[in-house]
């Protein structure tokens, strides 16, 4: 049901249904969507408000984007940031200069990852689908996907992959991202 998008599977073998932006009204139960996107953005502004993250850029309001993704039997997701190395991971909004300059002062960045996982019951053992995440002191912590389950991570710090599944695996994804503005002259010459 919906748009799925697939990806390149020799890297990440999942299918993608955007929440926000939101889908054709077809997919899916609005009402459920609605009431989770609300709860995102109540979690957005907890974050925001939390002493204990002052450390982390500030959460855009209007700046988040959610997905239900599924990892079918098989699927996984190698090791990432869930920001693109170049530019630190900024990425312009709007126009390049020489389409005039309606919004070329902006940048957008993926800050916190987060993800909500769906599935009760979920027995590593059997199941496999772990969540792995490579910690700074060169270990790494596997996260069971149990439904119920809120991840939340550094976007452009934290790597992480899914380590493959024996059975379909369900969970919302989604960043909260930062929008600054300035001059970002590298990106505007690279066209990015």
């Amino acid at each position: 049901a919906g748009s799925l998008r697939t990806r390149d599977e020799s890297v990440r073998r999942s299918r993608m249904c955007p929440l926000i932006p939101p889908p054709p009204t077809a997919s899916g139960s609005i009402d459920v969507r609605l009431a989770l996107s609300h709860a995102i953005e109540i979690l957005r502004d907890e974050i925001s408000s939390a002493p204990q993250l002052a450390h982390i850029e500030p959460l855009t309001r209007f700046e988040t984007e959610t997905a239900y993704l599924l990892y079918p039997k098989g699927g996984f997701y190698d090791r990432h940031l869930d920001t693109p190395r170049a530019h630190d991971g900024w990425r312009r909004v709007g126009r390049a200069p020489e389409d005039g300059v309606a919004l070329q002062q902006l940048r957008v960045r993926r800050t916190l990852s987060l993800l909500i996982y769906l599935n009760p019951n979920w027995d590593p053992a059997l199941y496999g689908g772990e969540l792995r995440v490579f910690l700074q002191d060169g270990t790494n912590v596997d996260i069971t996907p149990t439904a119920g389950t809120l991840v939340l991570m550094q976007s452009n710090v934290v790597e992480h992959e899914v380590l493959p599944t024996r059975q379909p695996r369900q969970n919302v994804v989604g960043w909260f991202r930062t929008l600054k503005s300035g001059d970002c002259a590298q990106l505007d010459r690279l066209g990015q």
